[in-house]
């Protein structure tokens, strides 16, 4: 360093000026102070600057909507809106469950009468003979709403089928009491190999009772109270199982009962008072005239039943 009097150079170390005999200790302790001094201001504003930084970036992150972790890590919190349910598209029960399960409803539709279709003359001449599966749209008035094919057959009879099922009339279905709208799975036979028209002497009646007179009787008739003996054989609809017949009984004895008082099933009260002794026939039960929604052991509910019945006494007498 220099000699602050004569400005001669003074080795490290020396406390005077070799020269000029200058005592100077003091004043390398003061300048040495005032370097200090100036470093550590300068730290000082270096710290503020940061701090300032940090307080800045801080207000920015709460303006943008970000938080500090305990970690001091930045996280992004975003807030949306609940999410909405979306809507069920409605499913067309046809199309997803051609026959709805009885869990749904307390009862499923019975149907009161069932119209036989026409025939076309394409149908006639070519035999034609065969089921058009058919899922009808029954409402709470127990109409058909709407009609969809399942199955088909040619001839047009698809046309006849639709317009079959169509005249038809149901005890709706009901749920907690209430009649409600239900589909339901219909079947419309053909058969057209006998030839025009209905199957042979095929009768409908108003109530849906369907029967063909296999052998017209030539004795008497019984009325409400007569008590009448037949021989019976009873199965499933379309050629099912048997389920009961009088020839299986013990010594293939025939059943006896008092007509019209409600003592057998209405399907048969209703067919075997119009025949006579003699008499053989064949009844096509719908359910609603057999054993509707309870069924029975071996017969489902809802289920149309066939029976092969001969007449053979009509009487006033209590059977023995």
């Amino acid at each position: 360093m220099n000699c602050p009097r004569c400005r001669h150079w003074i080795p490290d170390g020396a406390n005077f000026c070799q020269t000029c005999g200058h005592q100077f200790a003091i004043q390398i302790v003061k300048a040495k102070r005032s370097r200090l001094a100036a470093v550590f201001l300068g730290l000082l504003m270096v710290f503020a600057l940061i701090g300032v930084f940090f307080v800045v970036r801080q207000f920015q992150s709460a303006q943008n909507g970000e938080g500090i972790t305990n970690r001091g890590e930045s996280v992004a919190v975003h807030s949306s809106p609940l999410p909405t349910a979306t809507p069920t598209p409605f499913q067309d029960p046809f199309t997803t469950v051609p026959d709805r399960s009885t869990a749904e409803v307390d009862s499923r539709p019975i149907p009161l009468n069932r119209p036989q279709p026409n025939y076309t003359d394409a149908a006639r001449n070519n035999n034609v003979q065969g089921v058009i599966r058919a899922n009808a749209l029954i409402g709470t008035d127990g109409l058909v709403k709407d009609v969809k094919l399942v199955s088909h057959l040619p001839d047009g009879l698809d046309d006849e089928a639709r317009l079959a099922v169509q005249q038809m009339r149901f005890r709706p279905a009901t749920k907690s009491g209430q009649p409600v709208s239900f589909w339901q799975m219909l079947e419309v036979e053909f058969n057209l190999s006998s030839g025009p028209g209905q199957r042979s002497n095929e009768v409908t009646t108003a109530s849906g009772l369907k029967y063909v007179d296999e052998v017209v009787g030539d004795g008497r008739s019984p009325s409400p109270g007569t008590m009448v003996t037949v021989h019976y054989t009873g199965t499933m609809e379309n050629g099912g199982a048997k389920f009961d017949s009088s020839y299986d009984h013990p010594g293939a004895q025939p059943y006896q009962f008092r007509i019209g008082t409600g003592t057998v099933i209405k399907g048969w009260d209703e067919g075997v008072m119009t025949m006579r002794e003699g008499g053989k026939r064949k009844l096509i039960i719908p359910a609603d005239l057999a054993y509707g929604s309870q069924g029975r052991p071996g017969i489902p509910a809802y289920s149309i039943l066939v029976f092969e019945v001969e007449l053979l006494k009509v009487s006033a007498a209590t059977p023995q």
